[in-house]
């Protein structure tokens, strides 16, 4: 099978030069010529779906357990609630199809971010050096992603007043759910060493 190839990755030929901004840029960041992050051999789609479903696995379990504590009820309000960024108020009225809708748009998420990190690792990693620090910085930015950009935008019914201390719970679920292990696989394929 043919791997995936990404229009964003940075290749390096002889035939192919970045101008001295673009080139200095990424120097700073960590990238030094040549530029041979050949995500067409080392990042597939198996990767990227395997990674995003342990990612959206381990999301949607502490999610789980945290709302199982905070409520006693199963979670189907979860997957309920996710499916009505599409669906509106009609997805906490509607039939099971709708927990399914809420499962496959937060595994498509769970995906998508795995598949953001794992493509820009090589230049994270040279900027942060460190597999905790981008675990924490992804997650975060995971996390101000969904909150304040993506979900004011969906069909999601206005949500309580800003929670400090839910909002960190939900970090720290994202850091260790998304982050850490996206930045260990990331680790993995590009064999980066400490």
């Amino acid at each position: 099978m043919h791997h995936l190839t990404i229009s964003i990755i940075f290749l390096y030929s002889k035939k192919f030069h970045f101008t001295t901004l673009i080139g200095r840029n990424l120097q700073m960041l960590g990238f030094h010529p040549p530029f041979k992050f050949l995500i067409l051999q080392k990042l597939n789609p198996k990767k990227i779906v395997a990674t995003g479903l342990l990612t959206g696995l381990l999301d949607i379990c502490a999610a789980m357990i945290k709302f199982y504590i905070d409520t006693g009820k199963g979670p189907a309000p979860i997957f309920k609630y996710i499916a009505s960024a599409v669906f509106g108020m009609n997805a906490f009225t509607g039939s099971e199809g709708m927990i399914a809708w809420g499962i496959i748009f937060h595994f498509a998420i769970a995906i998508l971010f795995t598949a953001f990190l794992l493509v820009i690792y090589p230049m994270v990693r040279g900027a942060l050096k460190s597999n905790l620090v981008i675990a924490i910085v992804y997650g975060l930015f995971v996390w101000i992603v969904m909150n304040l950009l993506i979900l004011p935008l969906t069909n999601i019914p206005p949500r309580p007043a800003f929670d400090l201390r839910e909002a960190l719970i939900g970090m720290g679920i994202l850091i260790i759910a998304i982050g850490l292990p996206v930045a260990i696989v990331g680790k993995k394929i590009y064999g980066h060493k400490d």
